[in-house]
């Protein structure tokens, strides 16, 4: 019976592969480690991860955050290591209290605005990023998110 689990590891190609019916078959699942998958894109996810909380999407092919939103609970996200640029759609997200975006390609210097917006945001990494090597960036993205308890790890 799927509908009981709430965990899934897996690797999945969401340019071949329907994500949302995972969602279906399994709506009580609250992490899903799916590492080194094909996933270009969030919107891949759909509307049907209600529940989920946790999601590692690391060396993923990962670049549009578009539609990570319709993941209404994510508390979560490691994302590392893939090519993300825009942090705006994180902006809707609610409960989201870690994200891991070290490696990627984020350099809006608005970028911390937009994270801002996550209210119980308290872990980031940014490490890795062209946002990273600019100058003042740790007192920017501190005076920006001041709930920040941890920065890159520090």
């Amino acid at each position: 019976n799927l509908h009981a689990h709430t965990f899934i590891e897996m690797r999945a190609d969401a340019v071949e592969e329907d994500l949302s019916s995972v969602g279906r078959l399994m709506p009580g699942l609250a992490e899903a480690r799916m590492n080194a998958s094909i996933v270009p894109t969030m919107r891949a996810f759909g509307s049907t991860f209600q529940q989920m909380k946790v999601l590692w999407l690391s060396r993923s092919e990962l670049r549009d955050l578009s539609g990570i939103a319709s993941l209404v609970s994510l508390t979560e996200a490691y994302l590392s290591f893939n090519d993300v640029t825009d942090v705006s759609p994180l902006s809707e997200l609610d409960f989201l209290t870690t994200l891991d975006l070290e490696g990627n390609r984020v350099a809006d210097s608005d970028a911390p605005e937009y994270l801002n917006m996550c209210p119980c945001l308290t872990e980031l990494s940014l490490e890795g990023n062209p946002l990273a090597r600019t100058m003042g960036y740790r007192n920017k993205v501190c005076c920006a998110v001041k709930r920040l308890l941890v920065l890159d790890d520090r």
